[in-house]
Protein backbone atom coordinates (compact mmCIF):
# COMPACT_ATOMS: atom_id res chain seq x y z
CA UNK A 1 0.00 0.00 0.00
CA UNK A 2 2.66 2.50 0.80
CA UNK A 3 4.27 1.66 -2.68
CA UNK A 4 1.25 3.29 -4.15
CA UNK A 5 1.15 6.33 -2.41
CA UNK A 6 5.19 6.86 -2.56
CA UNK A 7 5.22 8.73 -5.68
CA UNK A 8 2.28 11.16 -4.57
CA UNK A 9 3.28 11.39 -1.38
CA UNK A 10 7.44 12.49 -2.28
CA UNK A 11 5.52 14.52 -5.10
CA UNK A 12 3.69 16.35 -2.08
CA UNK A 13 7.06 16.59 -0.26
CA UNK A 14 8.89 17.86 -3.04
CA UNK A 15 5.71 20.76 -3.44
CA UNK A 16 6.17 21.82 0.01
CA UNK A 17 9.74 21.55 0.68
CA UNK A 18 9.97 23.92 -2.32
CA UNK A 19 7.32 26.14 -2.39
CA UNK A 20 6.27 25.50 -5.15
CA UNK A 21 2.55 26.41 -5.38
CA UNK A 22 -0.20 27.27 -8.51
CA UNK A 23 -0.17 30.19 -10.94
CA UNK A 24 -1.78 33.18 -9.38
CA UNK A 25 -5.74 33.46 -10.70
CA UNK A 26 -5.08 36.24 -11.67
CA UNK A 27 -2.62 38.75 -13.57
CA UNK A 28 -0.26 40.96 -11.62
CA UNK A 29 -1.83 44.74 -11.07
CA UNK A 30 -0.10 46.66 -13.97
CA UNK A 31 0.46 49.79 -11.82
CA UNK A 32 0.38 50.86 -7.80
CA UNK A 33 -2.06 53.51 -7.61
CA UNK A 34 -2.08 55.67 -4.43
CA UNK A 35 -4.09 58.49 -2.89
CA UNK A 36 -2.68 61.80 -1.45
CA UNK A 37 -3.97 61.76 2.57
CA UNK A 38 -4.54 64.48 4.34
CA UNK A 39 -1.89 63.98 6.90
CA UNK A 40 0.79 64.09 4.07
CA UNK A 41 -0.46 67.74 3.54
CA UNK A 42 0.32 68.97 6.55
CA UNK A 43 0.67 65.97 9.75
CA UNK A 44 -1.92 68.10 12.17
CA UNK A 45 -4.63 67.21 9.73
CA UNK A 46 -5.04 63.89 10.85
CA UNK A 47 -7.89 65.04 12.94
CA UNK A 48 -9.90 65.77 9.73
CA UNK A 49 -8.87 62.83 7.57
CA UNK A 50 -11.65 61.16 6.12
CA UNK A 51 -14.28 63.99 7.37
CA UNK A 52 -16.15 65.32 4.49
CA UNK A 53 -16.53 68.57 6.11
CA UNK A 54 -12.71 69.01 6.00
CA UNK A 55 -11.26 66.48 4.08
CA UNK A 56 -10.52 68.04 0.08
CA UNK A 57 -8.56 65.49 -1.21
CA UNK A 58 -9.45 61.79 0.16
CA UNK A 59 -8.72 59.29 -2.87
CA UNK A 60 -8.88 62.28 -5.25
CA UNK A 61 -5.22 63.55 -6.31
CA UNK A 62 -3.48 59.90 -7.44
CA UNK A 63 0.12 58.79 -8.04
CA UNK A 64 1.12 55.64 -9.75
CA UNK A 65 4.37 53.88 -8.09
CA UNK A 66 6.06 52.02 -10.66
CA UNK A 67 9.69 51.10 -8.36
CA UNK A 68 11.37 53.84 -9.84
CA UNK A 69 12.94 56.44 -7.05
CA UNK A 70 13.20 59.11 -9.32
CA UNK A 71 9.74 58.37 -11.54
CA UNK A 72 8.42 57.84 -8.12
CA UNK A 73 9.02 60.66 -6.33
CA UNK A 74 7.73 63.12 -8.87
CA UNK A 75 4.82 61.31 -9.20
CA UNK A 76 4.03 61.57 -5.76
CA UNK A 77 5.28 65.33 -5.25
CA UNK A 78 3.26 66.33 -7.99
CA UNK A 79 -0.16 64.83 -6.38
CA UNK A 80 0.83 66.56 -2.88
CA UNK A 81 1.33 69.75 -4.82
CA UNK A 82 -1.85 69.45 -6.41
CA UNK A 83 -3.78 68.20 -3.61
CA UNK A 84 -2.53 71.05 -1.05
CA UNK A 85 -3.19 73.23 -3.09
CA UNK A 86 -6.71 72.33 -3.74
CA UNK A 87 -7.30 71.46 -0.30
CA UNK A 88 -6.37 75.28 -0.12
CA UNK A 89 -8.31 76.89 -1.92
CA UNK A 90 -11.90 74.74 -0.96
CA UNK A 91 -11.38 75.77 2.55
CA UNK A 92 -11.11 79.01 1.62
CA UNK A 93 -13.84 79.04 -0.88
CA UNK A 94 -16.07 77.25 1.72
CA UNK A 95 -15.13 79.83 4.48
CA UNK A 96 -16.03 82.36 2.20
CA UNK A 97 -19.59 81.07 1.86
CA UNK A 98 -20.12 80.88 5.87
CA UNK A 99 -19.68 77.09 5.64
CA UNK A 100 -17.23 77.18 8.81
CA UNK A 101 -18.22 79.12 12.32
CA UNK A 102 -15.29 80.18 14.16
CA UNK A 103 -17.12 80.20 17.17
CA UNK A 104 -17.02 75.96 16.80
CA UNK A 105 -13.91 74.85 18.45
CA UNK A 106 -13.52 72.04 15.33
CA UNK A 107 -14.22 74.89 12.43
CA UNK A 108 -11.75 77.64 14.40
CA UNK A 109 -8.86 74.25 14.79
CA UNK A 110 -9.56 73.26 11.13
CA UNK A 111 -9.17 76.83 10.13
CA UNK A 112 -5.75 77.71 12.33
CA UNK A 113 -3.72 74.59 10.96
CA UNK A 114 -5.35 75.70 6.84
CA UNK A 115 -4.48 79.03 7.72
CA UNK A 116 -0.79 78.12 8.82
CA UNK A 117 -0.71 75.56 6.01
CA UNK A 118 -1.20 78.77 3.22
CA UNK A 119 0.71 81.06 4.60
CA UNK A 120 3.87 78.45 4.76
CA UNK A 121 3.24 76.92 1.77
CA UNK A 122 1.72 79.39 -0.62
CA UNK A 123 4.20 81.42 -1.01
CA UNK A 124 6.89 78.92 -2.48
CA UNK A 125 3.96 77.06 -4.43
CA UNK A 126 4.38 78.36 -8.03
CA UNK A 127 8.18 77.92 -7.68
CA UNK A 128 7.93 74.25 -6.83
CA UNK A 129 5.31 73.29 -9.71
CA UNK A 130 7.60 75.27 -12.06
CA UNK A 131 10.61 72.98 -10.78
CA UNK A 132 8.47 69.64 -11.01
CA UNK A 133 7.52 70.68 -14.17
CA UNK A 134 10.79 70.83 -15.59
CA UNK A 135 11.53 67.54 -14.02
CA UNK A 136 8.82 65.98 -15.81
CA UNK A 137 10.20 67.15 -18.76
CA UNK A 138 13.68 65.42 -17.91
CA UNK A 139 12.09 61.87 -17.29
CA UNK A 140 12.67 59.32 -19.93
CA UNK A 141 10.39 56.62 -19.29
CA UNK A 142 12.36 54.64 -22.11
CA UNK A 143 14.68 54.25 -20.16
CA UNK A 144 12.87 52.24 -17.65
CA UNK A 145 12.30 47.84 -17.65
CA UNK A 146 9.52 47.22 -19.98
CA UNK A 147 6.31 46.60 -17.95
CA UNK A 148 7.45 49.90 -16.52
CA UNK A 149 7.28 51.97 -19.41
CA UNK A 150 3.49 51.99 -19.53
CA UNK A 151 3.01 52.60 -16.10
CA UNK A 152 5.21 55.27 -16.42
CA UNK A 153 3.55 57.18 -18.96
CA UNK A 154 0.61 56.96 -17.28
CA UNK A 155 2.06 58.52 -14.23
CA UNK A 156 4.03 61.00 -16.22
CA UNK A 157 0.44 62.53 -17.90
CA UNK A 158 -1.17 62.59 -14.17
CA UNK A 159 1.62 64.92 -12.87
CA UNK A 160 1.66 66.77 -15.91
CA UNK A 161 -2.13 67.55 -15.13
CA UNK A 162 -1.49 68.12 -11.39
CA UNK A 163 1.56 70.72 -11.77
CA UNK A 164 -1.09 71.95 -15.10
CA UNK A 165 -3.43 72.96 -12.17
CA UNK A 166 -1.49 74.70 -9.72
CA UNK A 167 0.40 76.63 -12.62
CA UNK A 168 -2.75 77.20 -14.40
CA UNK A 169 -4.22 79.29 -10.94
CA UNK A 170 -0.71 81.09 -10.21
CA UNK A 171 -2.68 84.53 -10.76
CA UNK A 172 -5.38 83.63 -7.74
CA UNK A 173 -1.90 82.69 -5.23
CA UNK A 174 -1.76 86.21 -3.70
CA UNK A 175 -5.13 86.77 -3.78
CA UNK A 176 -5.72 83.19 -1.89
CA UNK A 177 -2.65 83.96 0.22
CA UNK A 178 -4.11 87.52 1.45
CA UNK A 179 -7.86 85.72 2.76
CA UNK A 180 -6.12 83.13 4.72
CA UNK A 181 -3.84 86.44 6.68
CA UNK A 182 -7.08 88.12 7.15
CA UNK A 183 -8.49 84.70 8.49
CA UNK A 184 -5.55 84.37 10.88
CA UNK A 185 -6.09 87.56 12.02
CA UNK A 186 -9.88 87.10 12.39
CA UNK A 187 -8.85 83.83 14.48
CA UNK A 188 -6.45 85.76 16.51
CA UNK A 189 -9.18 88.14 17.31
CA UNK A 190 -11.77 85.31 18.68
CA UNK A 191 -8.71 83.93 20.80
CA UNK A 192 -7.82 87.05 22.79
CA UNK A 193 -12.00 88.15 23.12
CA UNK A 194 -12.03 84.52 24.48
CA UNK A 195 -8.87 85.09 26.68
CA UNK A 196 -10.14 88.37 28.02
CA UNK A 197 -13.87 86.66 29.03
CA UNK A 198 -11.88 83.81 30.86
CA UNK A 199 -9.66 86.22 32.85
Amino acid sequence: MLRTYAPFLLSLLVVLLLGVSAPPSHPPAQTDSRSIRLAEIRSDLRLFEDEPRYDYVAGDFKYSVIGNREFDEVFYQSALLAGRFYQIQEARSRYKKGQFDLETPEDADFLTLMSAEAVESLPTLVTEAQDLSAKIAALNPRSLKLLQIRRALRGVKTARKNVKMVLGSRDEVDSILDDYKALQADLETIEETDQEGTS
